[in-house]
């Protein structure tokens, strides 16, 4: 997704609005896996790499809009609830891209952990998405870890 939101958002923007159209009462931001220290990785500045992320919030949030006001000149609206638009902050593990999302087990202190979180929940949810949401957790910690 990283190369989408910087090549073809108007891609991602439509992809949101089919899952709309199609029945979806939530969609998700494109940023599961996005970081500001992978877009710089990828030859972005970090302001950039922030815009980019950022910007995953405001294509949902337009494609749950322009998705809605479809609903509402056909129809359909009245037969469902107005769709959330959700920031996807994904966790820790998916920003490393080597599958440790799936095992919670990252060599990484908790401090680091809480922060990794935080910058990336304060950028997204500065965007004003509907929901903030986290599709996996870590591994449980330890007392004394």
């Amino acid at each position: 997704m990283h190369r989408l939101l910087h090549d073809d958002p108007l891609l991602i923007r439509r992809t949101h609005v089919a899952f709309y159209m199609a029945g979806s009462d939530i969609a998700l931001s494109a940023s599961y896996q996005g970081t500001v220290a992978g877009f710089v990785q990828a030859g972005h500045d970090a302001e950039e790499g922030a815009r980019l992320l950022q910007s995953s919030v405001r294509l949902i949030r337009e494609a749950r809009d322009e998705a809605w006001n479809r609903m509402q000149e056909d129809g359909t609206s009245g037969r469902r609830m107005r769709p959330f638009a959700g920031a996807s902050l994904g966790c820790y593990g998916a920003s490393l891209a080597n599958g440790a999302e799936y095992t919670g087990v990252y060599d990484i202190e908790r401090d680091q952990l809480r922060d990794f979180h935080l910058e990336r929940t304060k950028l997204l949810a500065g965007e004003g998405p509907d929901v903030l949401v986290f599709e996996t957790s870590e591994r449980t910690w330890r007392r004394g870890q």
